[in-house]
């Protein structure tokens, strides 16, 4: 069973050729339109995990960003509520599964991993600042404000970022600098290069 068969038909519906996996995070993806060549990717969507919310656009036709929302439980059929409601008891087991897989990794690596050198530190001219090193692999942990870790952000020589997949980010950061090493002031930066320059 499709859990987003709603989300796909509207899509659809604006021209656009849904990937055979959604992506669920709640982030903008890019996607196909119809008639456009499979790498042409002249559309957007994006749906967050719980199959609720959503919204696409079709650059191609000039179309405007158009939201989207499921139809509600009270507006569906005895059979497509239950449908719904088991639909959604799968996906947050999945996701939960997912979450303590990736928190699971996230910690190994961390452990296996030490403070050292790497070419992006060095591209970027900037210390560990809290990072560490696994094989190839840059690693910046990922935590919640207790201290532990759900995932790490993985950054190879070549500078290319990954995040484990499922692992959680919501309200999870890293410090770069802890205390009384601030003053004053705390800054907040999306990238780690970018908190380390500040």
């Amino acid at each position: 069973m499709d859990d987003h068969v709603g989300f796909r038909s509207a899509m659809a519906a604006a021209g656009l050729v849904p990937p055979r996996i959604l992506i669920d995070d709640g982030r903008i993806h890019r996607c196909g339109v119809d008639g456009k060549k499979v790498s042409n990717k002249s559309g957007a969507y994006r749906l967050t995990p719980d199959g609720e919310f959503g919204g696409f656009q079709n650059w191609a036709d000039g179309s405007e960003w158009r939201e989207w929302r499921a139809a509600k439980p009270s507006q569906l059929t005895p059979e497509q509520r239950f449908a719904f409601l088991a639909a959604q008891r799968a996906s947050a087991d999945k996701e939960r599964e997912e979450r303590k897989q990736a928190r699971d990794k996230a910690r190994w690596m961390w452990n296996q991993a030490k403070e050292g050198a790497h070419p992006y530190l060095d591209a970027k001219g900037i210390c560990s600042n809290g990072s560490r090193v696994l094989g190839q692999l840059l690693l910046v942990p990922m935590m919640d404000w207790d201290g532990e870790i759900h995932s790490v952000q993985t950054i190879n020589a070549e500078g290319d970022k990954r995040f484990l997949k499922g692992g959680r980010l919501g309200g999870c950061f890293h410090w770069v600098r802890i205390g009384q090493q601030t003053g004053p002031l705390v800054y907040l930066c999306e990238g780690f290069a970018t908190a380390a320059t500040v």
